[in-house]
């Protein structure tokens, strides 16, 4: 059993919930310098299932843009509730696009909160939730109203 999850059994299952993190992957967006050139699938998802039955509650796919497809896999294979982790590094990358005047930072940025949803993530980690919710907010309040579905 992975000590994360071995720790399941000191503490009830009503008072906190197990989001088991080994479906990240180490890359450059992530900032650990290193990327993992030719992933297969097998290797992403291997750590992936036995955490959920040794009982996780939820799955993450860390950093989540370049692993749109190992999410998808996932959730094709897993009922557990899935999120995708939006990196620090996918954040920088963005708002620097953004700063130097390449991208509509409002509209990438929701357009990639919506990729995350359509490759299966029940929920998305990210350092632009307090902005997207804030743009959402405004977009429903005017003329211009999120209300695109997600898939």
């Amino acid at each position: 059993m992975h000590t994360q999850l071995s720790h399941r059994l000191c503490v009830p299952p009503t008072v906190v919930s197990l989001l088991s993190g080994s479906g990240k992957r180490r890359g450059e967006l992530s900032g650990d310098g290193r990327w993992a050139n030719g992933l297969r699938f097998s290797f992403a998802l291997s750590g992936c299932f036995p955490d959920a039955s040794e009982g996780a509650d939820m799955l993450m796919v860390k950093p989540g843009l370049p692993y749109l497809d190992v999410l998808a896999k996932i959730r094709e294979k897993s009922k557990l509730p899935m999120v995708a982790y939006h990196v620090s590094g996918e954040y920088a990358m963005l708002k620097a696009a953004a700063e130097k005047g390449y991208i509509s930072e409002k509209d990438t940025v929701l357009e990639v909160l919506k990729s995350f949803r359509r490759a299966g993530a029940d929920a998305v980690a990210t350092y632009y939730a307090k902005e997207a919710a804030k743009w959402m907010v405004e977009d429903m309040k005017g003329t211009q109203k999120f209300t695109e579905p997600c898939y």
